[in-house]
């Protein structure tokens, strides 16, 4: 994952992949 300026859009990125990753 890339760091961009945009944190809202890091902290989006970042809260979908986790929730994919631990309740796919």
């Amino acid at each position: 994952m890339k760091l961009t300026s945009n944190s809202g859009n890091k902290k989006y990125i970042d809260k979908s992949l986790t929730v994919e990753g631990k309740y796919s």
